[in-house]
Order: C-alpha cells, then sequence, then structure tokens
C-alpha cells in the first residue's frame, strides 16, 4: 500500500493543486499476476463562499492480464470508480460577463462547476491479427454536476441546464466495442462505438462514435543528423446521435486538440474534427524540433448541444493555429514544450510528458 500527496488540477486557494490519496494494491493476488488496486483520493477546493470543499473519490480496479491462461490471450478488467472532473472546458464562465449580459458570477456556487462521475465496468480484451487490438465493455454510470460548494445543481451560470435528464442524475448503461491498431512508422488507428441501452424510460439513449489516427512519413536523411526529417498527420473526430448531456460533448481547443487555444475554447458540438500536420527534425538524439498546423471544428453542431454552452460563450466553432514545439528525452520521459499563435491572433505555451501532442 501507500499514500501522500500529488499536484492535480491547479485552481484557487492555499492548497489549490493538491491531492492527498491513500492506495492499497496486491500485484499477484491469486498467484497468477492478477492485480487488484483500491484508493482514496481527497482534492481540497476552495468554494464559492470561501470555504474550503473536499470530495473523496473512491477507484477499486481487479484486472486478470491471461483469463485461464486460455490460448487467445484475453485479460479481464473490472472497476469501480467515482471521479470528479471540472466542466471549464464546456461550461467556463467569461471573463467579461458584464459586456455580454451573463449574470453575475461572483454569485455563491456559480462560478465553477463540475461532473461528478460514478462508475462500474466490466471490460474484456484481447490480441487480434497483425497489430489489432480488441476490446468489448459493459458499464453503469451515475452523473451528477456540483456547483462550487459541492451541492447538485440542474444549471449553469448563465441558466442553462447541466443535466440531460433534467433530474439531479443522467443514468446510463452502456456497451462499447474499441479496436486499436499500431503499426510501422509509428502508425495508430483507434475506432470505437458506445451504445447506451435505455433499461428504464429516464436513463440515456445515445449512440457514440470515435476515429482517431496518426501516421509518420520520413522525408529525408541526413549523414549530420541522428535521424531521418519526418512528417507526422494526425487526426480524430466523433460524432454522438441521441441523448448528450452538455458536459459530455465534445470539446474543442488545448493542448490535446488545437494548440494555442484554452481547453474548449473553440466549441463544444456533438460532431467534432481535429487534424494536425508536424515537422520534426532532429537536431541530436535527446532534442528534436517540430513545425506544426493545428485545425479543428465542431460541424455545426454546437447549437445542437442542450442549452448551447458554446454559442452561449461566443465560441467560433472552428480555428486553427500554428507553432514550434521542442521534444526533449533524457531517459524514458519525454518532455514537450509548444508555443502556438491561433487565428484570433493570441498565443498560448503548452506542456506535456510526450513525444506526441494528442
Amino acid at each position: 500500500g501507500g499514500g501522500g500527496m500529488s499536484a492535480r488540477g491547479l485552481s484557487e486557494g492555499i492548497f489549490s493543486g493538491f491531492a492527498g490519496y491513500l492506495t492499497v494494491y496486491h500485484n499477484n493476488l491469486f498467484g497468477k499476476g492478477q492485480m487488484l488496486n483500491a484508493g482514496i483520493e481527497a482534492t481540497p477546493k476552495k468554494g464559492g463562499r470561501g470555504i474550503t470543499v473536499v470530495r473523496p473519490q473512491v477507484n477499486v480496479r481487479y484486472h486478470d492480464p491471461w483469463v485461464g491462461f486460455g490460448p487467445t490471450r484475453t485479460t479481464r478488467t473490472i472497476s469501480i470508480e467515482s471521479a470528479s472532473n471540472n466542466m471549464k472546458a464546456t461550461h467556463g464562465v467569461l471573463s467579461n460577463p458584464d459586456e455580454t449580459g451573463a449574470p453575475d458570477i461572483t454569485a455563491p456556487g456559480l462560478s465553477e462547476i463540475s461532473v461528478q462521475r460514478f462508475s462500474h465496468t466490466l471490460e474484456h480484451s484481447r490480441p487480434l491479427l497483425n497489430g489489432w487490438n480488441g476490446t468489448v465493455s459493459v458499464g453503469f454510470n451515475r452523473n451528477s454536476v456540483l456547483d462550487n460548494d459541492g451541492n447538485l445543481t440542474l444549471f449553469d451560470a448563465y441558466g442553462a441546464p447541466v443535466t440531460f435528464s433534467g433530474t439531479k442524475h443522467d443514468t446510463s448503461l452502456t456497451t462499447q466495442l474499441r479496436f486499436t491498431y499500431g503499426g510501422p512508422n509509428a502508425a495508430q488507428l483507434v475506432l470505437s462505438a458506445e451504445q447506451a441501452l435505455p433499461v428504464q424510460p429516464q436513463w440515456l439513449n445515445y449512440t457514440r462514435t470515435f476515429a482517431k489516427a496518426r501516421r509518420s512519413f520520413n522525408l529525408f536523411n541526413s549523414s549530420v543528423l541522428p535521424g531521418p526529417m519526418q512528417l507526422v498527420l494526425s487526426s480524430k473526430g466523433g460524432n454522438v446521435i441521441g441523448d448528450l448531456p452538455p458536459y459530455d460533448a465534445f470539446s474543442i481547443g488545448g493542448t490535446a486538440s488545437v494548440r494555442g487555444y484554452n481547453d474548449g475554447a473553440i466549441g463544444a458540438g456533438r460532431k467534432f474534427v481535429v487534424g494536425s500536420a508536424e515537422a520534426r527534425l532532429p537536431f541530436t538524439t535527446a532534442l528534436t524540433g517540430c513545425l506544426f498546423f493545428d485545425y479543428g471544428s465542431d460541424l455545426h453542431s454546437g447549437s445542437n448541444v442542450l442549452g448551447d454552452p458554446a454559442g452561449t460563450r461566443g465560441k467560433p466553432g472552428s480555428g486553427f493555429s500554428y507553432g514550434v514545439a521542442g521534444i526533449f528525452e533524457s531517459g524514458r520521459i519525454p518532455f514537450r514544450f509548444d508555443y502556438a499563435r491561433n487565428d484570433q491572433g493570441s498565443g498560448r505555451f503548452h506542456f506535456s510528458l510526450s513525444r506526441d501532442f494528442n
């Protein structure tokens, strides 16, 4: 077991950004490599009335890396998880509410809301042919929206609904099928489809699809460089048909989307597409320089999200950026620094622990 403190979710307050956690684990539960992890985490957060709110999150996960030692090498994962996610990307308030006619966001509880998620998931995964892997899962989900003080709320700072059901909880029973591929030239492909089953009349009913692709191409080699200059192309997109809680809309903009924008600053929609082209030139074995161009769009679907959170906040719905990046690799962990300017004329720095930005 173990415990300690970590940095997470930087916000306001003397303890903001710190999370206390306690974890108990066993890495060989039944003598065949099965792993069991159980943990609790609490993050102090300053509430709307100046009080400190602590929301404990509990997670239990059991993983069997090889079910029954069968020929298909199937893995099984059973998890029970509670998580609190900030909704700034989709429901953040504007910095100049007086000019937009927005309500007084300094009112207690309205300046920042979050979605509290509870999920119970059963997942099976196995390798397929030629670099493909398949995963099927079933999950029960119960989500609610909390205000700054940890109280359940049905509306955001602009009076728009934040749950699809109009009640304190959105409930769903989902099945998901996902295929992933990894191949030469850093090729990656992810295809997933999720279906919510309306077992009860008030439960959500939707179909959610998602795709992501990436591949690199060697442009030329030079004897003075430690490796080839590369062009890396990546894209991703998704679509939701049916019931869509506004907190689950596709968020566009940010470090893992279109750089040069804050998280979610381009829009939030039922549909989306994001693409990037990046040229990489290795200066040394440890340092690589990059030039990139990003583009993202909600495909004019932002107004179809309940409450139109993007339109209310004046988000453009599409945008692009360009910039430079440096990748420093020391040991096993790469450090990536990006600077991008967007089509609105503003610039932004991004930092991540990955060679690829999304």
